[in-house]
């Protein structure tokens, strides 16, 4: 039987494993993008745009929106004009299609 494998489950095979950001690192960007949001999300809001960003394509654990990080914009910014775009995609990478429905049902 053929198995099929995720582009962000292959990067567990390689050999060449790149370093990955630190937890300051994460943080760093994290407040970077916090910024930026705190200052776009008002004006989105005032001009009735819809701003979302996209998760980690592909979605590695150890980046800003990878792993667990798309729960921090939600619940950072819960506006309809500034969110986090949900990539059934992208999240079925990170963990199949198990996670996509659990996640959309929870």
């Amino acid at each position: 039987m053929a198995t099929s494998m995720s582009r962000a489950e292959s990067v567990g095979l390689r050999k060449d494993k790149p370093d990955g950001p630190d937890l300051e690192d994460l943080e760093t960007w994290w407040d970077r993008f916090c910024k930026v949001y705190d200052h776009r999300v008002p004006i989105a809001e005032e001009t009735d745009i819809r701003l979302a960003i996209h998760p980690s394509n592909t979605p590695l654990p150890d980046t800003g929106l990878g792993g667990l990080g798309f729960h921090r914009v939600i619940d950072a910014y819960s506006s309809c004009h500034g969110s986090y775009l949900y990539c059934c995609r992208t999240r079925a990478e990170a963990g199949g299609s198990a996670i996509v429905l659990d996640e959309i049902n929870n």
